[in-house]
């Protein structure tokens, strides 16, 4: 999404300042197990996007966000706060899940990511790889 979210404009865009720092801001509850405020953050970030006309760019970052809300409002359940954790000594990794939610505010979206996705989990059969006995 950071990508997307780069190419809504100039450097000096106020757009695109505010929404890298919503982005930012977003992750950063998300690690601490806020959620509520997490998806404040990215509805301020859909809420200037729906403000008018918007570009091929600008839509395809609001349909992300979108996507995004949702994810995180049906595995709200699931995100942990590990500032708590570590507070009170449990031992937490989170080498997956950090790899997860950068991959997914990082990683441009489209086919390809989809494409990844799905070659990971169905590697495809060749013609002629299983042996008759």
């Amino acid at each position: 999404m950071n990508q997307m979210a780069k190419g809504l404009g100039s450097k000096d865009s106020e757009l695109l300042t505010d929404a890298l720092k919503q982005l930012e801001q977003s992750k950063w509850f998300l690690w601490h197990g806020n959620v509520f405020k997490a998806l404040q953050s990215i509805g301020d970030i859909e809420m200037d996007l729906d403000g008018g006309s918007l570009d091929e760019k600008q839509l395809k970052l609001l349909k992300t966000l979108r996507e995004f809300q949702t994810y995180i409002e049906n595995n709200a359940s699931f995100i942990p706060n590990y500032g708590e954790r570590w507070r009170y000594g449990e031992t937490i990794s989170t080498a997956f899940v950090e790899s997860t939610v950068n991959q997914v505010i990082s990683a441009p979206h489209g086919q390809e990511t989809a494409d990844a996705v799905e070659s990971t989990r169905c590697p495809s059969a060749t013609p002629g790889s299983h042996q008759s006995t």
